[in-house]
């Protein structure tokens, strides 16, 4: 075997071992967390929120389907008890019941603003993807 063919097939070797060593990576992904600080009665409160996977997503998503008149307004979940489950299925630290989620919606002291943005937190948690720069690549 010439030096060429022996150097070639040590590259493509290395390159399949590269290869491997990138689907292993992305086989083994993590799921993303994120803690955000909020202020309650002057109190700062750290809440952990961890992704849940799509699959999980579509199941809690087809357990609260929209109402008639949300459907006929284009909703896709029904806007009053998905946004509590989901807070609940995503929240690692404290980790809340679905009951738990459910009290603070529906409570007084919680603005519309104030649910939205909790609600925000953890549906980008779990819609948010790769962080892929996108660059053309390809010959004229």
């Amino acid at each position: 075997m010439s030096s060429d063919i022996k150097i070639q097939a040590s590259r493509n070797e290395q390159s399949l071992n590269d290869k491997q060593s990138t689907l292993d990576l992305l086989k083994n992904k993590r799921k993303r967390t994120k803690t955000v600080t909020v202020d309650v009665n002057d109190t700062k409160v750290d809440l952990t929120f961890q992704a849940i996977s799509y699959r999980e997503l579509d199941a809690l998503q087809s357990k609260h389907p929209p109402t008639t008149e949300q459907r006929a307004q284009g909703a896709v979940f029904n806007r009053n008890t998905f946004p509590p489950a989901l807070v609940s299925a995503c929240s690692v630290d404290p980790k809340m019941t679905e009951a738990d989620a459910r009290d603070i919606w529906e409570s007084d002291e919680w603005s519309t603003g104030e649910l939205n943005a909790l609600f925000d937190v953890v549906s980008n948690l779990c819609m948010q993807g790769l962080d892929i720069p996108f660059t053309e690549t390809g010959s004229a």
